[in-house]
């Protein structure tokens, strides 16, 4: 997604009436940073990057050439461990969050 000059127009006009025209290029900033950030979220990360706190993420093990749900814990030296419960012997070399399912109505029967 790429912000557009008519979303950084209508965003100023909503938060900053008729001043928008000195925030247009603070909130055209505020808006890519934000989508950078999201972008970079969605995103293989290198393992040693998960957040280790036992939460539900995505992880690519290269030995089986796929993702697999799992989840990360840190070892109490700081480094990461990750488990799928069905790779065994092997470890995965990135990880990602989970991405939103489809709307419902965006599902068809």
């Amino acid at each position: 997604m790429e912000v557009t000059d008519e979303m950084v127009e209508a965003g100023s006009r909503a938060a900053y009436g008729d001043h928008f025209e000195r925030y247009r290029g603070l909130i055209r900033r505020a808006l890519d940073a934000a989508l950078v950030k999201a972008e970079r979220e969605r995103a293989w990360q290198p393992i040693e990057t998960a957040p280790g706190d036992g939460e539900s993420v995505l992880l690519w093990y290269p030995s089986a050439g796929r993702a697999f749900d799992g989840f990360t814990y840190r070892y109490d030296d700081g480094t990461i461990g990750a488990s799928s419960g069905l790779i065994k012997g092997s470890d995965p070399s990135h990880w990602r969050v989970h991405l939103d399912p489809p709307l419902p109505s965006q599902v068809t029967k």
